[in-house]
């Protein structure tokens, strides 16, 4: 990943982003037999689609007509997967997702030029779900729980009275987007991309403090700190840092609640937990201050990083999740997003490849 500053060109930040694509490539450490390509989930649209028949056939006939309807722009200049979630009765449930065809064929011929096909090109936003599969949804691991019990009343009143179903809201905080995936037995309940992250965060404790970028940024590694009711700021210095890192976290903070009210309103399931994962989830105290603000238990994504303890040193291991994530998706042993926009003309044909250069062998 490349840190930058948000007041970057972009088109520079594009060309260094590459760059330091290519020397990752280039690494012998890192040659693989399955590569993953995950496509950025805030380029891509994802919608429910409720269906009244279960027939697989049948869905997948008709399922492009049904979101022709639902997003705002012409599907013959996009790309679209689905995967369906449940079948109630005689209706199905599908999670759609969709991406402009030129954006996908871009991010394919960025490794094209490094020799690389990728199996799959999966939303990164939903791999998050890989992981609540996989580590999170029999984590028992302590939540941070907010000063006074939530109000549940109100929620199951929301639902016509019948129990919702718990759901994990999975949180990876990264530089400059946040992702959140909703989770629940069910599959996918909700996934939304914010674009705010540990670069506001940097950016306030610079303003804070009169600091250049670099050195804001080295001061948030080294002391961020966000005081809580429960865990006050211990001196005058981190009640300053405190004040510093709360204002850096007010965007993140607010489309949080607007997320959890958007949740609720699809009276499809309660958040009875939120998992925090990423580099920006390394600030001190907050996981506590999150359960106060947003009046919903909090914890940091603990089993997540036990997964990737021995490849990576312990104050980096939260930023690796999403990449753990994708590569869920290629060796998962228990459900996973199926959503992969390698179809049609961008269809995966790797496999056809290595079995020509084997047929003569056998």
């Amino acid at each position: 990943a490349v840190a930058w500053h948000p007041g970057a060109d972009a088109s520079a930040k594009r060309e260094k982003q590459r760059e330091a694509l290519a020397a990752i490539l280039d690494g012998e450490q890192l040659r693989a037999d399955i590569t993953v390509l995950a496509f950025p989930g805030e380029r891509a649209t994802t919608r429910f689609v409720t269906l009244p028949f279960t027939d697989a056939k049948k869905i997948d006939a008709t399922i492009g007509g049904e979101l022709e309807d639902l997003v705002p722009f012409e599907l013959d200049t996009a790309v679209f997967s689905h995967e369906r979630l449940e079948t109630v009765g005689d209706q199905s449930l599908s999670l759609c997702a969709v991406a402009p065809r030129e954006q996908v064929a871009e991010q394919l011929d960025i490794l094209k030029g490094r020799s690389i096909d990728p199996r799959n090109m999966p939303i990164d936003v939903l791999q998050l779900y890989n992981l609540y599969t996989h580590f999170l949804a029999e984590d028992a691991s302590k939540a941070e729980i907010p000063s006074a019990p939530a109000s549940e009343g109100a929620t199951d009143r929301e639902v016509g009275g019948a129990q919702p179903v718990d759901a994990r809201l999975v949180v990876d905080i990264g530089h400059e987007r946040t992702l959140l995936c909703a989770a629940s037995p069910a599959g996918v309940a909700h996934v939304r991309v914010i674009r705010t992250g540990g670069a506001d965060v940097t950016s306030a404790v610079a303003k804070h403090y009169g600091l250049d970028w670099q050195a804001a940024e080295d001061g948030k590694h080294e002391d961020a700190f966000v005081a809580s009711t429960r865990h006050p700021a211990p001196s005058d210095a981190a009640q300053r840092m405190s004040d510093a890192v709360a204002r850096g976290l007010e965007l993140l903070v607010r489309e949080l609640r607007r997320t959890l009210r958007a949740i609720r309103s699809e009276r499809r399931v309660r958040i009875a937990r939120i998992d925090l994962v990423g580099g920006g989830s390394r600030i001190r105290n907050l996981a506590q201050y999150l359960a106060e603000e947003l009046d919903v238990p909090v914890a940091m994504g603990v089993a997540v990083e036990q997964a990737v303890e021995r490849q990576v040193d312990a104050s980096r291991r939260a930023a690796h999740a999403c990449a753990l994530a994708c590569a869920l998706r290629a060796v998962a042993e228990k459900p996973v997003s199926e959503i992969d926009l390698r179809v049609g003309e961008f269809a995966y044909a790797g496999q056809m490849r290595h079995l020509r250069r084997r047929i003569p062998i056998i």
